[in-house]
């Protein structure tokens, strides 16, 4: 079922991305969640295929995508503080 989601919302990605921008904290979190554990699972976690996957990501993000992940960053941080 999962690739069926990837390809069926490729095109609405920001979108959907939008749309849990006003979803409450728990959905968002769970989000993220799940994105995490696909991203390690789908890169091993660490190591080139990690690496060269979070730098294409990085260079695909607009401006505010990367400050809202800056600010959620520092925000996991103070909170494992």
């Amino acid at each position: 079922m999962s690739s069926n989601i990837i390809h069926s919302n490729v095109h609405y990605a920001r979108d959907i991305g939008f749309d849990y921008g006003h979803a409450d904290s728990k959905v968002q979190a769970d989000l993220f969640n799940g994105l995490a554990q696909g991203f390690k699972t789908f890169t091993g976690g660490r190591g080139v295929a990690h690496d060269m996957q979070m730098s294409y990501m990085a260079d695909g993000l607009t401006d505010t995508a990367k400050k809202f992940i800056t600010d959620l960053a520092e925000n996991v941080e103070a909170a494992n503080e």
